[in-house]
């Protein structure tokens, strides 16, 4: 049974249970999966006391053996409770059962001990390794608490416990596959299903049924799930988000391609800046002055340009363009700045 503040399940714990040459071969519910997994992989001290438990026919020994080994590995050697507490951990919702002490202690503290303290007959030792002797104390003229004393015992070996956890399909782990058993669609079909259609178009299949379900009764959940794989019925819903994803897509690719060439213009104006800077400043006196002469040339008679040129000289935005020119492999030059800083 599993429990949480929402919700709560419960299945059997064997699924098939087999005798074959003196073997007993046992199938877990595949929901235990996790668990069983989680318990191979403690080792050797899960196993030891697995293999206690096994000895152990009554639920009562089983559960005050795991109290004292509990308290046992923390180095503990006596534990005390209530009796009213002790009661609800043995007896849950049936904790009024056994109302008198005496009976009590016959049927539930003896049988357990009387367990816990049986020898193997082969060896002569104990089969579980820790009993218990018992303490009580009155609160007025009833017993009221209970006192546990630990006792170690020597014991047989243990045989090791056969786990047999084979591994699971990874489409076993996905909420499609998972989503297709709630439809009562068995395990090979469902697995079948995964390996055939793939998750995202079972995931489409499934919105199918969502939104038929919305609308109207179905009466076949799982039917109108297999006609929907089968047909390869479609989506409205997913078909409207899908468009409105592309449309979406575009725009955001169309504003991508916008800031880049931005960016690109940009990262030209500012070479073109630098570029003209490093030309400049390595003419000499004449060479500025020749170069002056020959690009205003184009100007002669605009007095504004002229007077711009004279004042800013070489670095005037009125003979960039064609002071550009003059510098040596400034396209390819460019080209490489744009690519190096757009990559940053």
């Amino acid at each position: 049974k599993v429990n949480t503040s929402t919700r709560w399940r419960r299945f059997n714990w064997i699924h098939s249970a087999e005798l074959e040459n003196n073997v007993v071969s046992l199938k877990f519910h595949d929901d235990l999966k996790p668990y069983l997994l989680e318990l191979k992989n403690t080792g050797n001290f899960t196993q030891l006391r697995l293999g206690m438990v096994v000895h152990f026919r009554s639920v009562y020994a089983i559960r005050i053996y795991q109290i004292i080994k509990e308290y046992d590995s923390k180095r503990m050697s006596k534990i005390e409770f209530s009796l009213d507490e002790f009661r609800k951990i043995m007896l849950g919702d049936k904790s009024a059962s056994y109302p008198l002490f005496k009976d009590f202690r016959k049927k539930i503290l003896n049988v357990a001990k009387k367990e816990l303290e049986a020898l193997d007959p082969e060896t002569g030792l104990y089969k579980s390794d820790l009993s218990f002797d018992l303490e009580t104390r009155r609160t007025g003229r009833k017993i009221s608490h209970l006192k546990f004393i630990i006792k170690k015992q020597k014991t047989a070996p243990i045989k090791q416990l056969q786990i047999d956890i084979p591994e699971e399909n990874p489409h076993q782990k996905t909420p499609e596959y998972k989503a297709m058993l709630e439809l009562a669609i068995s395990e090979k079909h469902a697995l079948a299903f995964m390996e055939q259609y793939g998750a995202d178009y079972i995931a489409e299949k499934l919105q199918v049924l969502a939104e038929r379900q919305q609308i109207e009764d179905v009466i076949s959940p799982s039917g109108l799930f297999i006609n929907a794989l089968k047909e390869d019925r479609k989506s409205e819903k997913l078909a409207k988000q899908k468009k409105e994803q592309e449309r979406r897509a575009r725009e955001e690719e169309k504003r991508r391609l916008e800031q880049l060439e931005k960016r690109k213009e940009a990262l030209s104006s500012e070479f073109g800046k630098l570029e003209r800077k490093t030309f400049i400043s390595s003419l000499s006196e004449s060479e500025k002055n020749e170069l002056i002469t020959e690009l205003s040339a184009p100007f002669e008679g605009n007095d504004f340009i002229l007077k711009s040129i004279k004042k800013e000289g070489l670095s005037s935005m009125m003979l960039a363009s064609s002071l550009i020119q003059r510098i040596p492999n400034y396209t390819e030059k460019k080209e490489k700045y744009i690519k190096a800083n757009l990559e940053k």
